[in-house]
């Protein structure tokens, strides 16, 4: 038997759709561009992984080396559109450092 389903889950989820929604609509280079600098440019899987997270996929699995901009598919959804929460697991703390420093440069809310 199901358990029912709480009147906040609700609302919740209509605002996740509506995000997806509003992020179907963005122009990822164009917002990359901005983020980056004008030369920037997706790299290996980079551009199908967040595409897929602007597209409300899941799961979602991308395994990438050392320096070849997974940090990305986090801040990029987020610098698109205002709201919702992302919860990113950081193993080092110098590596906790430079991503809240990078997130806070780019205007990106983090804690």
């Amino acid at each position: 038997m199901k358990r029912p389903r709480s009147e906040w889950e609700h609302i919740g989820r209509e605002v996740q759709l509506r995000r997806f929604k509003q992020m179907c609509h963005i122009n990822i280079h164009a917002k990359l561009r901005e983020l980056m600098g004008e030369k920037a440019e997706f790299h290996g899987l980079q551009e199908k992984t967040i595409y897929a997270i602007m597209t409300g996929q899941s799961p979602i699995v991308n395994i990438m080396a050392t320096g070849q901009g997974k940090s990305l598919s986090f801040m990029l959804p987020a610098y698109c559109v205002n709201g919702g929460t992302t919860v990113v697991i950081v193993p080092l703390c110098s590596l906790q450092e430079d991503l809240e420093r990078r997130c806070r440069e780019a205007r990106i809310e983090c804690v």
